[in-house]
Order: C-alpha cells, then sequence, then structure tokens
C-alpha cells in the first residue's frame, strides 16, 4: 500500500439515504471499495479497512514518526 492512497482517502459520514437500507457487510464492502469515505476515526488512527466478508474484517495501520 503506497503512501500517496493514505493521502488520498475520504474521510466522512455517506448520505443516510444511500446507507440506511445495506447490510453491516455491504456497507462495510462500500468503505473498502471507495464508494463510501473512511470512517473519520480511521483518520484520526491512521487505519483503513482493506478486506471484508462474512465475519472477518482486515485492516492496515500507518505508522507515524
Amino acid at each position: 500500500m503506497a503512501m500517496d492512497d493514505w493521502n488520498d482517502r475520504a474521510y466522512g459520514l455517506p448520505p443516510f439515504k444511500e446507507a440506511a437500507h445495506l447490510t453491516g457487510l455491504e456497507f462495510m464492502q462500500k468503505i473498502v471499495s471507495g464508494e463510501f469515505p473512511d470512517p473519520p476515526i480511521c483518520k484520526a488512527l491512521t487505519f483503513r479497512f482493506v478486506e471484508v466478508s462474512e465475519g472477518f474484517a482486515s485492516m492496515a495501520m500507518q505508522g507515524r514518526i
């Protein structure tokens, strides 16, 4: 994962009307694909979701110096 990828991420909340009908897994898949922004906590703690499936979520973190 390149450093530039971290800086290009959008953070925030998706529109309620777009997210309300989704299952939790569908919601998370949209975050991973970039269709929905990463949750703001991801920016604060420098992590993001990289893969999700039923009963599984993988995250990557970026270290700070």
